[in-house]
């Protein structure tokens, strides 16, 4: 049913995006960093279409193919684990929205307006909860898998991420 070797590349390809948002959030290239929080959650649901079985596409917007295609599919889901991912469903689709705005902007008034206009500190923590409540979805699916252990590394690197990117949200609510 599950293809553990690539969803554990997917999700280290995805804790190698928490690193990139750091770096981008503590250089303040906020436009690069929205652009990372959204690749990290696709990496996230794309890895989670190998757990869950599914096979790998070409796409922008997971999420689609989880709903779509790996819920139906999976009607002995128990609730709750069925429940997590139709919340990860939804957080990523809240990312997937930004579509290419990080990386391209848009054309307002026949003006086109630069990413960078458009992100600024606000912005990250706006939307960084959405991939916080991914990640921590994500950490209770794996958490719940019948072999655990062989999650466990990346379910601790995650946990780490969380705590990260706490910290930027507990920084910027004392200032």
């Amino acid at each position: 049913m599950s293809n553990y070797h690539d969803a554990r590349a997917f999700f280290n390809m995805a804790l190698s995006d928490v690193e990139r948002i750091m770096r981008n959030f503590k250089s303040r290239d906020f436009a690069d960093c929205t652009f990372r929080i959204q690749f990290c959650s696709e990496k996230i649901l794309k890895g989670l279409i190998f757990l869950y079985g599914g096979q790998f596409k070409k796409i922008h917007n997971p999420s689609i193919i989880i709903k779509d295609e790996i819920l139906p599919k999976l009607s002995n889901l128990a609730s709750d684990e069925k429940n997590t991912l139709i919340e990860i469903v939804t957080d990523a689709s809240i990312l997937e929205d930004l579509s290419t705005l990080p990386r391209y902007g848009f054309e307002k008034d026949g003006h086109f307006i630069e990413p960078e206009a458009i992100y600024i500190e606000d912005s990250i923590i706006t939307i960084l909860p959405q991939l916080q409540n991914i990640i921590a979805n994500l950490i209770k699916l794996l958490k719940n898998q019948e072999d655990n252990i062989t999650w466990k590394e990346i379910i601790e690197e995650f946990e780490n991420a969380l705590k990260k990117f706490q910290d930027i949200l507990d920084k910027k609510q004392t200032n």
